[in-house]
């Protein structure tokens, strides 16, 4: 998972996937373009497959599109071939990726079973053109799902006409809240990616959703902060037990014997305390007496937030313990076509 500082700098995700710990920073390039610089050509991409499923596993992967572009329904045949190709494949567990015939009806079509392929919308605003199954799809396919993590294929160009496809994983975390984190993204594009696909699902008229969001950027930050801090354990002092910062919302927190506080400080000064011989001295020195915001932990990821600001869980469930049919019928598509082109 990918966070955003209040300078605008990606926090990049450390851990398995979906684990939603927030580690080490990654400055953000200064650019409107999308497409990360990744081969986008349909053989590249069976090549590269083929190689790591004999292995038993792919992860998910992104690159500038092999020939469609958001704003356009043309070459649909296309838009999904490029996403089997570039979906994760994984022979003992994963993520649901969600069905190229996911409708209503069954009439026949051209989706891998036979059936009429799923409904893609075109969601575009805030600089971001986006192309993905209907919001209304996703969303019925997540309550059969059991609100379950599962990957979407998208496609998004930017404001450079730069296109990039790949997947995102989404989790509905409750009513109105979902988290996405785009798939073998870089960050700059993965945080437009991300939010952009957050913000149609969240909203009560997808449709609007991207030309009433207003600044994309201040966004991503809001739902950062709102996600709160995940503490550290403090080595420092026999007084200060476990401290965190918040840097998308600018405040600390930190556990003083059995009580925990939030205070707003700088960055800076929250390192001072961390790397200090004595935390309890630091704190009394630089950081008591600073404004104070009411925090609480939540129960379901175990954060610290700001309660004032409110919370919104950043996480995915786990993978499932088994290969869903649609995944394995994409993987033997994919090396059947493979098999056609050698």
């Amino acid at each position: 998972m990918s966070t955003i500082d209040s300078s605008g700098n990606i926090h990049k995700g450390a851990g398995a996937p979906g684990a939603g710990r927030f580690d080490g920073r990654v400055n953000t390039p200064p650019t409107d373009g999308l497409a990360p610089n990744i081969p986008g050509s349909i053989s590249a991409l069976l090549r590269r497959r083929t190689e790591l499923i004999a292995a038993g596993y792919a992860p998910a992967t992104a690159g500038p599109s092999a020939g469609t572009v958001p704003r356009s329904t043309a070459g649909i045949t296309t838009w999904w071939e490029e996403h089997f190709r570039r979906a994760e494949v994984n022979d003992h567990e994963s993520y649901v990726q969600m069905p190229d015939d996911y409708n209503p009806g069954s009439s026949s079509g051209n989706a891998l079973s036979g059936k009429r392929r799923t409904h893609r919308i075109l969601y575009e605003g805030a600089g971001i053109a986006l192309r993905m199954p209907s919001a209304t799809a996703i969303r019925r396919f997540s309550a059969a799902q059991g609100h379950q993590t599962f990957d979407v294929p998208v496609e998004a160009e930017g404001q450079g006409g730069q296109v990039v496809s790949g997947y995102v994983r989404v989790t509905q975390e409750a009513p109105g809240k979902w988290s996405v984190d785009a798939l073998g993204m870089p960050p700059h594009v993965a945080w437009k990616v991300s939010e952009s696909v957050a913000s149609v699902l969240e909203a009560r008229r997808p449709s609007r959703a991207l030309k009433d969001i207003g600044d994309l950027l201040q966004r991503r930050r809001e739902r950062v902060a709102r996600a709160g801090v995940q503490m550290t354990a403090a080595d420092n002092s026999s007084w200060v037990s476990a401290m965190g910062y918040n840097a998308a919302a600018g405040e600390m927190v930190i556990t003083l014997g059995t009580r925990t506080y939030g205070y707003r400080v700088s960055e800076q000064v929250f390192q001072r305390v961390k790397n200090s011989f004595s935390a309890g001295s630091a704190y009394n020195q630089l950081v008591k007496g600073s404004p104070r915001v009411e925090v609480d932990q939540c129960g379901v990821c175990g954060r610290w937030f700001n309660v004032m600001a409110g919370h919104t869980c950043m996480r995915h469930r786990a993978a499932t313990g088994t290969v869903k049919p649609f995944n394995s019928r994409v993987r033997a598509h994919v090396l059947a076509a493979a098999g056609q082109r050698r």
